[in-house]
């Protein structure tokens, strides 16, 4: 590469981005500026969808991330990536000698408000398709309302966690969240995260339903 010029690398989406970078930084010392060139069927440029009568919004990680009204937000402390575990196709967060690590993800606007954002409140189930690889667990945190909470109750914690044995099979995972705001409160902009204490974390759907 000549000296002093900007490597610029064209991906189909910012999902694609996020891994070139993170190859790109595990075989260089120092981390150039990139500058990124999306092609035109970025799903961002789609045509918008109403999700405001829909059941339900999900993202699968699949071949292809498949994002119905809901997509994974990455932060500098969370992200997830492109994985297999017993030959199925998933994403996969890796705590990487961490003690904790987070997934975030942003609900679509037409989903969760049904009149003002900042005074609608809403009541959904979160689903997490996981494999259970090993001993571990996970919680979830959510743009919720409290006034005397942190942020304002940005990081409002489920009631439930979810504990695994390693028993080497998917599961579910099911967290009731009341009275979410959901304001694209938390990093990145996210409106939930999973807070993942397990080494090696494999997911392959997340879904939100409403109550």
């Amino acid at each position: 590469m000549a000296a002093n010029s900007v490597p610029v690398l064209v991906a189909s989406d910012p999902l694609a981005a996020f891994h070139m970078v993170r190859r790109w930084s595990k075989s260089m010392a120092t981390l150039p500026l990139f500058i990124f060139l999306f092609s035109a069927n970025n799903s961002a440029l789609a045509e918008k969808i109403n999700y405001s009568t829909s059941p339900s919004v999900t993202v699968v990680f699949a071949d292809e991330t498949e994002t119905h009204g809901l997509r994974e937000i990455f932060a500098s402390d969370g992200g997830s990536l492109p994985a297999i575990v017993h030959g199925q196709r998933c994403h996969l967060v890796d705590l990487e000698e961490r003690t904790v690590r987070y997934l975030y993800f942003a609900i679509d606007p037409s989903f969760k408000w049904s009149g003002a954002p900042e005074t609608n409140l809403i009541s959904v189930r979160v689903e997490v398709e996981y494999f259970d690889n090993m001993p571990g667990s996970f919680d979830l945190q959510y743009d919720g309302y409290d006034p005397r909470g942190l942020e304002h109750g940005a990081y409002t914690t489920a009631r439930n966690s979810e504990r695994h044995n390693g028993i080497q099979k998917w599961r579910a995972a099911r967290f009731e969240l009341k009275n979410a705001r959901f304001l694209n409160s938390q990093n990145g902009g996210a409106d939930f995260r999973l807070r993942v204490y397990t080494n090696k974390f494999y997911v392959r759907q997340v879904t939100v339903f409403r109550q």
